[in-house]
């Protein structure tokens, strides 16, 4: 068997684990049924897969990482079911997949930095689930990208720039998160009719069909008080070093003053020499007198 489609019934109860046996099956379609219960891991061995839709379902749990080994697969549609947990780092594994839907779930967690790896991916629709985190620069690297629908998330951070640069992408939804910084003005961001941005309190910028606010720049003004500062500070600081310094030298230089060898080399005269010299401090060698006492003139043997 190649081919099973079942979409559009009431079938109900679990995906049965052996469906895995069908080694040829490359499309499985069961969309809009009652189907409960986990994503069977056994889909993992149905190699040849190409196509898998599983949309409007009641299917709860994660997407078992076998099926993220699928090498083979295209289309991937899990959306409108109540899957749960987080997607799988496997997700780069999808060598082939062109379009990626897991919309209107309970799924958590950040989106995979892997998910930029899936170069063929031309439509990524998360959008109703419960993803944190800030957008991966990754996606970037997706240069077929047609769709990219992030909404009704909780994804924080910016809009990344690169974005821009994807020339291929025709719809870009970011509504309803938690995004803030300024809006992206070049590529699909100068389309207002192609973005949807709507939702996000402290976004800004943009094109002016976007009626966000323009862009404060309190962050250079904060960095502009915070180098002020930091220089106030090191300025203080080499002044206090600069008095420091000179402050030790001249400790220092009267220090050396005081202990110098040149006072050790000063003549000592005793108190009977002087007064042999001034013939007994004689008026007659008197020379003057003042405030501090008399100076005599004397002759020293």
């Amino acid at each position: 068997m190649q081919l099973l489609y079942l979409q559009g019934n009431k079938f109900s109860g679990e995906i049965p684990s052996s469906i895995g046996n069908l080694s040829q099956l490359y499309k499985l379609g069961l969309v809009r049924n009652m189907l409960e219960g986990n994503i069977p891991s056994s889909i993992g061995s149905c190699q040849k897969l190409q196509m898998l839709f599983l949309s409007k379902n009641n299917l709860r749990g994660a997407i078992p990482s076998d099926v993220f080994n699928l090498s083979s697969l295209i289309i991937g549609l899990y959306s409108q079911n109540m899957l749960s947990g987080s997607l799988s780092d496997e997700v780069v594994h999808l060598k082939n997949i062109m379009k990626f839907d897991v919309s209107e779930n309970r799924l958590s967690g950040e989106i995979p930095e892997n998910m930029g790896k899936c170069i063929r991916l031309e439509y990524l629709l998360l959008k109703r689930n419960s993803f944190s985190g800030s957008i991966p620069y990754s996606l970037a690297s997706l240069k077929g990208l047609r769709v990219l629908d992030l909404s009704e998330n909780q994804l924080s951070g910016s809009i990344p720039k690169v974005l821009q640069n994807i020339s291929s992408i025709e719809y870009f939804n970011a509504s309803f998160n938690m995004l803030e910084g300024e809006v992206p003005t070049k590529g699909v961001f100068q389309n207002a009719s192609a973005i949807t941005v709507i939702g996000n309190n402290k976004l800004c910028g943009g094109i002016l069909e976007l009626h966000l606010p323009p862009c404060s720049k309190p962050a250079k003004h904060h960095n502009f008080k915070l180098m002020v500062g930091i220089c106030s500070v090191i300025s203080l600081l080499f002044i206090m070093m600069s008095f420091l310094t000179i402050y030790w030298k001249r400790r220092t230089i009267h220090n050396a003053s005081l202990d110098s060898p040149i006072n050790d080399q000063m003549v000592k005269v005793s108190y009977q020499n002087l007064h042999q010299a001034t013939n007994g401090f004689s008026t007659s060698n008197l020379i003057g007198s003042g405030y501090f006492g008399s100076v005599y003139k004397g002759t020293l043997e």
